[in-house]
């Protein structure tokens, strides 16, 4: 890698480390050594490149990479308001664009082969936590990093990869009975409220993929321990095996794909801001 040392300004940020053997936390404060400001008009990001690592925003809750033969493993990546330089950065959009400068980050400073992750995202519904993943592939047929980034399952065997074939091919056929439906909200309370979710049905039966597209987003947002709840007892029930969960794409081209990955940036948070 080349010398970048004389681009590189400190800052300083806490790190928390449990001493397992006693159980007890040791604080210590360490002098990063942070990267340009990365980003646009929109967030802006420090980073730190430690040897074969790179860390966005706050090491301990924003973003940490490992570079191993050639191939980059994203080990954590969270949101946190603070991960941007200002401490503005919002949920979702900001998210998304915090994820893809992260990508221009191992692109730009390392020649890697592979970029590497796996997914256990969650969403938080006051003080209760869902799965992202079953959402996803129930509403959309495609994982939170395959939807959005253009990643790709690394299947373990065969099985799992012909499982998930099955899978695809049965979220695009299945069809929900509303009393199905009715028996998740007895299920979870019998609550009088939840039988709005019963008006979007169309008829008695309806594909599984179409209904839940129609309900929107201030009925999920503020029903969402229901929503959440439902989406579990809908894959529990007709597709059993839990989903993959690790991801990678694979880089031909750095220099055209970090072109690209600006490219979109510009293109999606301006039509964004422009809408809102």
């Amino acid at each position: 890698m080349r010398n970048i040392s004389k681009r590189l300004h400190p800052y300083k940020q806490f790190d928390y480390y449990t001493e397992h053997t006693f159980n007890v936390y040791q604080k210590y404060i360490e002098t990063q050594k942070g990267g340009d400001i990365l980003g646009n008009d929109y967030y802006h990001y420090d980073f730190e490149i430690l040897e074969n690592q790179i860390f966005l925003g706050r090491r301990d809750t924003c973003a940490r990479v490992i570079i191993e033969d050639k191939s980059a493993n994203i080990i954590f990546f969270g949101y946190q308001p603070y991960c941007s330089k200002d401490k503005t950065l919002d949920k979702n959009l900001g998210t998304k664009h915090m994820f893809l400068w992260l990508l221009i980050c191992i692109l730009k400073y390392f020649d890697v082969d592979k970029i590497g992750l796996g997914d256990t995202t969650e969403i938080e519904c006051d003080d209760k936590h869902y799965p992202l993943s079953k959402y996803y592939f129930l509403k959309y047929g495609k994982q939170y990093y395959e939807y959005y980034f253009d990643f790709h399952i690394d299947f373990i065997d065969k099985y799992q990869e012909e499982s998930y074939k099955n899978f695809v091919n049965l979220r695009k056929t299945l069809i929900l009975d509303v009393n199905f439906i009715i028996d998740i909200i007895k299920e979870f309370g019998n609550q009088k409220e939840l039988y709005i979710f019963i008006e979007f049905f169309e008829g008695e039966k309806m594909k599984m993929r179409k209904y839940l597209k129609k309900i929107p987003n201030k009925v999920k947002y503020h029903y969402c321990h229901f929503y959440f709840y439902m989406i579990n007892v809908i894959y529990r029930v007709y597709f059993k095996e839990p989903l993959p969960s690790s991801f990678s794409m694979k880089i031909k081209d750095r220099e055209k794909l970090i072109f690209r990955i600006k490219n979109y940036i510009q293109k999606y948070f301006y039509k964004f801001i422009i809408k809102h």
